[in-house]
């Protein structure tokens, strides 16, 4: 123990001299803490080390996130604070263990059979956990993590790499680079028609996440391309579901210590493993006595409609809500309503187009427009 220490001591005094007096209480908290020796961080085609990137000297903003991430995770504090998009209710801060960390990292290496020195991509934003769980996957599970700028879309790559998680906005704008992974993680956000579509043509694996910040990332998974594409999200080991009244999803997930997390997604439970996403009960329409969900709706139309466009509310005296497709643009698409499903009928439902600039209403939110 002794030995461990004072090699451990040196690192820490090359990173942190403060560190360099650390208790034995301390130094056990920091061994507890699972770092793999094969971690590598690979920037500006330099290899690191742990130690050697958190000692890496940069005044590079998003980088300097990364090497945060590191550090929070060689430190003693053992939660980090985070705030959520707001999937179980309004945004707040809330703090994630280390132990939630850990798990969450090692349930992702399990579901993709990810091994010690594979190679993996970091395109998110560490300011967010999306970001911050790829380099905990990468401290745990001793990957070689290749930190790549966050933008819009990919640069052209020269070697082939194992795991990549992306938004969808990014995997729509960097299709023909896909093809260099074997593995692609979409999160943050639904798969648009148009995107699904066109990852039926990219090798790899792509699948489409569900999760929040405070499940520390996802905890279901659906595969988006191949033979075995899929609707259904399945469950990670240890992840059980059910519905509330509202038919909305519960999570109980003991190892990442969460029990009975009401979110606000309105699914079809299929058991208590695998669910349909229908969409967000904040979004429901309720036309005539019938709650319709938007997304429902949206994802049915996306392969006719080639133009920003989402689906919306406006006060009707007789149904209560009238339901309305916002089209950007100054002249209607043709629009084949028989692929909608019968309760959705424009005529029985009063669905009509309304004309207008999304740009102009971008930052109103859908069920604001009821007021129009």
């Amino acid at each position: 123990m002794q030995n461990q220490k004072a090699r451990a001591n040196s690192y820490f005094a090359f990173c942190y001299p403060i560190l360099a007096q650390a208790s034995d209480a301390i130094f056990a908290a920091i061994m507890q803490t699972a770092i793999h020796n094969k971690a590598r961080f690979n920037y500006n085609n330099q290899s690191f080390d742990v130690m050697q990137f958190c000692a890496f000297q940069t005044s590079v903003p998003w980088l300097i996130d990364v090497q945060n991430v590191v550090r929070f995770w060689l430190e003693k504090n053992e939660y980090l604070e985070l705030q959520t998009s707001g999937s179980t209710g309004f945004p707040k801060k809330i703090v994630l263990s280390k132990a939630v960390l850990q798990q969450s990292a090692t349930a992702t290496l399990r579901a993709f059979n990810l091994k010690e020195e594979n190679k993996a991509v970091l395109f998110l934003p560490c300011a967010f956990v999306g970001g911050k769980m790829m380099v905990i996957r990468t401290l745990v599970g001793g990957l070689h993590l290749h930190l790549v700028e966050p933008k819009l879309a990919l640069p052209a790559l020269q070697d082939d790499v194992d795991f990549i998680a992306l938004t969808p906005m990014q995997a729509a704008n960097s299709i023909s680079q896909l093809n260099n992974f074997s593995t692609v993680l979409l999160g943050g956000g639904p798969v648009p028609f148009q995107l699904e579509e066109a990852l039926q043509k990219v090798s790899a694996k792509v699948f489409h996440s569900y999760g929040m910040t405070e499940t520390a990332s996802h905890i279901a998974l659906r595969k988006v391309n191949g033979v075995d594409t899929n609707n259904r999200f399945y469950a990670l080991e240890g992840v059980r579901f059910r519905q509330d009244a509202r038919q909305c999803l519960v999570i109980d997930a003991p190892l990442w210590q969460v029990s009975d997390l009401v979110t606000n997604d309105v699914v079809e439970l299929l058991d208590d493993s695998h669910f349909v996403w229908k969409g967000r009960a904040d979004n429901v329409i309720n036309s005539g006595g019938i709650k319709i969900f938007p997304e429902e709706i949206e994802k049915q139309l996306e392969a006719q409609i080639h133009q920003p466009f989402f689906v919306g509310s406006v006060n009707d005296a007789k149904s209560g809500e009238r339901l309305v497709l916002f089209v950007e643009g100054v002249t209607a698409p043709k629009i084949d309503f028989s692929v909608l499903k019968s309760n959705f009928n424009p005529k029985k439902w009063r669905l009509f187009l309304l004309l207008c600039l999304l740009a102009q209403i971008k930052l109103i939110e859908k069920k604001q427009l009821r007021l129009f």
